[in-house]
């Protein structure tokens, strides 16, 4: 379905924690939304504020026989830009498994790029990570280097806006949007969904480490909104690249686990 004087957006992952937000977000903006998502959701259609439509695509997306169904579905829609938030979201089996963020992160960006291309969409957006950076003590800019990242994820993560940038001459506008830690509504993954996971099978809650390990996190909405008034703003160039992260210098798991306690479920849990 379609909409008149609504302008057409793509969005890979859409089914994912921040991908499923955004969806959201773009909605109630009055754009008409295409999912493409390997998953499905239970229902079709999303409870939109001012439209109750996004179509959805189930492909596995990393696959190159996907490109063209895809393609020959839309080829008589008229896009403004592509949004890539696929990726693989299970860090910890990535990391054992090459071949998981190989399929999932970077196979999902080269079919993303011939899906543009295929379209003719000129405006692409990309949510990289700051896992590209590696092991970093200090506050960074975009034009930090050289990038170690110590992760399958950050290294794919890396190569796939080498790969964005090296089709750059097809593109009008690129935007590489490199994520922080996030936490919201809709999460699937991270230190805060494990515990409450590990929360309705354990007594006593295992936590790795000792506690003092400390990162910086950032609230889904506060992402997915700061992206979209980067996105809006008319005075952008042809590459855009943002570091995204909250100006605190993080919290402890200790300090979570704090406050975990002081919630109901937590209430009669050992750590």
């Amino acid at each position: 379905m379609t909409f008149k004087n609504v302008k057409n957006i793509i969005v890979t992952g859409s089914r994912g924690f921040i991908g499923k937000n955004l969806v959201r977000l773009l909605a109630s903006k009055g754009y008409c939304v295409y999912g493409i998502d390997s998953k499905q959701h239970l229902n079709r259609h999303y409870d939109y504020k001012n439209q109750n439509n996004e179509n959805f695509f189930k492909y596995d997306i990393s696959k190159k026989r996907n490109i063209e169904i895809i393609s020959s579905k839309l080829k008589k829609i008229k896009f403004e830009s592509f949004w890539h938030f696929a990726a693989n979201s299970d860090i910890s089996k990535g990391s054992n498994n090459l071949d998981i963020e190989l399929r999932d992160t970077f196979n999902t960006t080269k079919s993303s790029i011939l899906l543009a291309k295929k379209l003719g969409i000129k405006k692409f957006v990309f949510a990289s990570s700051s896992a590209i950076f590696g092991q970093v003590k200090k506050s960074i800019n975009e034009n930090y280097g050289p990038c170690l990242p110590l992760s399958n994820y950050g290294a794919m993560k890396l190569a796939s806006e080498g790969l964005i940038t090296s089709n750059s001459d097809f593109f009008d506008c690129l935007f590489i949007f490199r994520f922080p830690n996030v936490v919201g509504a809709d999460n699937t993954h991270g230190l805060i969904y494990d515990m409450i996971k590990k929360s309705k099978k354990f007594k006593k809650i295992p936590v790795l480490g000792n506690g003092l390990q400390k990162k910086p996190y950032i609230h889904v909405l506060d992402l997915i909104n700061l992206i979209f008034k980067i996105y809006q703003n008319k005075k952008y160039n042809k590459f855009n690249i943002y570091n995204i992260g909250p100006e605190d210098k993080g919290i402890t798991v200790k300090s979570i686990i704090s406050k975990l306690k002081k919630l109901d479920n937590f209430k009669n849990k050992n750590f």
